[in-house]
């Protein structure tokens, strides 16, 4: 998955590098059909690049990845997966939406971008694989964090979404500590209250345990928990990965 994500977080940032200083551009799409992958900007198309490889995109070909790039006073990285009620249609869309500052790339922080990019892709990703390959009902939408935060299919997405940013995704120490940061961000992003953070987190790490350990598949009690978002509600803020 992590690998796959990648592959599109780097186009994505090597072609903004391009362009982000100009003023004359205030945002720029990256398309992938499943068979090329291509920039829209100002009017105007770019091929960027081939079929990308990787068993996610060869698995689910049919999948659409759209990466939309915005200039904007601060960094920030969202991630949504639109699809229909029916399982056995088409893979869906996922959309990423990059806010970003114009003079980001010239402070050295290319690797962050990368990584975040890659990182919610990786999520949404996931919800194709629980939808599309594990069948797992997606119906329901939540509107509050704490809602969006002990659904399972959130709990498994975040796991995958750590584990993009990890060199060796069995190492429980970094793991742990990756995902301690990213529910303290969520938190405060996100205001929480009267949820127990630490009992938030370990719920996390007892996830990617069992998981990586034995080998999580589609046969879990995934299918019998409350069903999960379409797309990331309203309100609610994904944290940018720290590395």
């Amino acid at each position: 998955m992590g690998l796959c994500a990648k592959q599109i977080a780097k186009v994505v940032v090597e072609d903004t590098k391009s362009w982000i200083s100009q003023k004359d551009i205030e945002e720029a799409v990256y398309s992938y059909d499943g068979e090329r992958i291509e920039k829209f900007e100002s009017g105007k198309s770019v091929f960027l690049g081939d079929r990308l490889l990787g068993d996610f995109f060869d698995v689910f070909p049919s999948i659409e990845i759209e990466v939309k790039v915005k200039v904007s006073n601060h960094l920030d990285v969202d991630g949504y997966y639109y699809h229909t009620l029916d399982q056995s249609e088409e893979d869906g869309l996922i959309e990423v939406i990059v806010c970003i500052p114009r003079d980001f790339c010239k402070v050295g922080r290319l690797d962050h971008l990368n990584t975040a990019i890659s990182s919610v892709l990786s999520h949404e990703m996931q919800h194709v694989v629980q939808r599309c390959y594990g069948g797992i009902e997606m119906a329901q939408v939540h509107d509050e964090p704490e809602q969006h935060l002990a659904d399972v299919r959130e709990v498994d997405a975040r796991v995958e979404e750590v584990m993009s940013s990890m060199t060796d995704v069995q190492d429980d120490t970094d793991f742990s500590r990756k995902m301690t940061t990213y529910i303290s961000h969520y938190f405060k992003r996100n205001n929480v209250l009267n949820v127990d953070e630490a009992q938030t987190i370990k719920d996390h790490v007892d996830f990617y345990r069992e998981k990586i350990l034995e080998h999580f598949h589609k046969g879990t009690d995934v299918q019998n928990e409350t069903a999960r978002s379409a797309k990331m509600p309203n309100g609610v803020k994904v944290s940018l990965i720290v590395v």
